[in-house]
Parts: C-alpha cells; sequence; structure tokens
C-alpha cells in the first residue's frame, strides 16, 4: 500500500477583522508554527492542534506566515504554508457639541477613530452630521478601517420650550415718573433682562420703554 503524506492547509479567506468569528484552518492538521510576521504581535491558537486562530487575543494589523508540518513515522514529513492577516476594527466614537438642545436648537456630531463613516438612520457619509431634531434622537455611527467595521451610539435630548410670561407690578404697566416697577418672569428657572434689571427686583425706570426678557439655555425672549 501506498502512503502519500500531504499537509494541506489553508484558511478559507485570508484576512479577517479582530471581531469576526474565530477562523479554523482547512486540510490535514498536526504540527502548526508562525514562522514570521510583518507586526510585533503574537498569533493566539484558540485550540492550535484544530488551527482555529484566537482573533481577538492576537496582535492586529498584521499578517502571519504559517507552517504546517504532517509527518508518519517511517514516511517522511510534508510541509506546507498559508498566510492570515488580521485587522484591528476601529476604535470608533462620536463627539457632539451637545447632548442635550433646546427645540429648534442644532447640534453637530463629530465622527472619531477612523476616515471612513456612514450615520444612520440618514445614511450620510461624512465624518460630520447636523441635526436640528425635534424630539429625543439617537443616531449610530458606523466606521470602517481596512474593511473592519465598528459602531457607536450618540443620544441627542431634546427639551421642550418654556412655556413663558411677564408679570408686572403695577400691572397696567403705567407709573408716574420716579415711582418704580417690578418686572418678573413666568414659565422657566431663570431670566435675563434687558436694560441691566433684575428678575423680580424693583427699579425706577428715567423713561417709557420696552424690555426684553430672555429665560436661561433658550432662545426665546419676551417683551414688556
Amino acid at each position: 500500500m501506498l502512503l502519500i503524506i500531504k499537509a494541506d492547509f489553508s484558511f478559507t479567506n485570508a484576512t479577517f477583522c479582530a471581531n469576526d468569528a474565530n477562523p479554523q484552518a482547512n486540510g490535514t492538521i498536526q504540527t502548526l508554527s508562525v514562522v514570521s510576521s510583518t507586526g510585533t504581535g503574537n498569533l493566539v491558537w484558540a485550540d492550535q492542534t484544530q488551527g482555529i486562530v484566537n482573533l481577538a487575543s492576537s496582535g492586529v494589523d498584521q499578517t502571519y506566515h504559517i507552517k504546517n508540518v504532517v509527518s508518519i513515522a517511517g514516511c517522511g514529513t510534508d510541509t506546507k504554508f498559508a498566510d492570515i492577516t488580521i485587522n484591528a476594527n476601529p476604535n470608533v466614537s462620536i463627539s457632539g457639541s451637545a447632548s442635550s438642545v433646546c427645540l429648534g436648537n442644532s447640534v453637530t456630531l463629530t465622527g472619531l477613530g477612523t476616515t471612513d463613516y456612514v450615520w444612520l438612520p440618514n445614511n450620510a457619509i461624512t465624518n460630520k452630521l447636523t441635526l436640528t431634531p425635534t424630539n429625543t434622537n439617537t443616531v449610530t455611527l458606523t466606521g470602517t478601517t481596512n474593511n473592519c467595521s465598528s459602531k457607536a451610539i450618540f443620544t441627542v435630548t431634546v427639551n421642550a420650550l418654556p412655556i413663558l410670561s411677564i408679570n408686572t407690578n403695577p400691572a397696567n404697566k403705567t407709573i408716574c415718573q420716579g415711582e418704580s416697577v417690578t418686572l418678573s418672569g413666568n414659565g422657566a428657572l431663570s431670566y435675563t433682562w434687558s436694560g441691566n434689571i433684575n428678575d423680580n427686583i424693583s427699579f425706577v425706570p428715567t423713561i417709557s420703554g420696552t424690555y426684553t426678557v430672555t429665560p436661561i439655555n433658550t432662545n426665546r425672549k419676551y417683551y414688556s
């Protein structure tokens, strides 16, 4: 009987991402070793006897040149080689100009970690995305490097504008020269007024005029 020793050895794909499922080599596997690599990281086996590579634990962004030796006592040996490249998944993140905005205001989101981005749900292909959301909204960013992708999410909370009103004392908004008047806002937590006056603090105006109140953290203005 003629016995032929063959160290058939290959991977279905030659290139993988670090977060892919661990690949298993095809062929007759007996003694595997890494001959060389293009980087400083190490190839880690999930099961060396079965030729299963632990992608997540192996050094990334490099190619490994792997040797498979099959031998049978008294019959000799056969050697085959295969290369496997493991690329890192990018560390994708989102930087937002704000995570909470008032209704009607915009927010700019910037993708970080790579140069190839796709935003969902609007499918924008850019590293920056400007939104003017009408309600609380969560966006997903997919970043890709060397055909390996990672995702990041960012939630923008939209706050409703306050329903504001102005109280005046006296209520008829008419006073005699030298008398005081008090203006106060309602509907927000704090306010700023034109004319260097303070909310709910009486003052003596020198001439007839209009005063503008702006609630803090919104862009809506009211006049008295």
